[in-house]
């Protein structure tokens, strides 16, 4: 997460650029726990509600960005 981070003036700002890689990657991760065969149904479905909420904000962050 620090890599998303800037500091200017004391001030911590986030680079939504940077911070969108950093949703990218934990999309990746959770859709990799997801498909790790043995995992119990709830705990499924909670990584697919996590993940659709991860892609989500991805999309939303993108159409931003992509605007300015």
């Amino acid at each position: 997460m620090k890599e998303a981070l800037l500091k200017i003036n004391n001030t911590w700002y986030i680079d939504a650029v940077r911070f969108l890689h950093v949703l990218d990657e934990r999309a990746r991760l959770v859709t990799e726990r997801i498909a790790v065969p043995g995992v119990d149904l709830p705990t499924t479905e909670g990584l697919r509600g996590r993940r659709g909420e991860l892609l989500t904000l991805i999309q939303q962050l993108t159409e931003t960005i992509n605007e300015h």
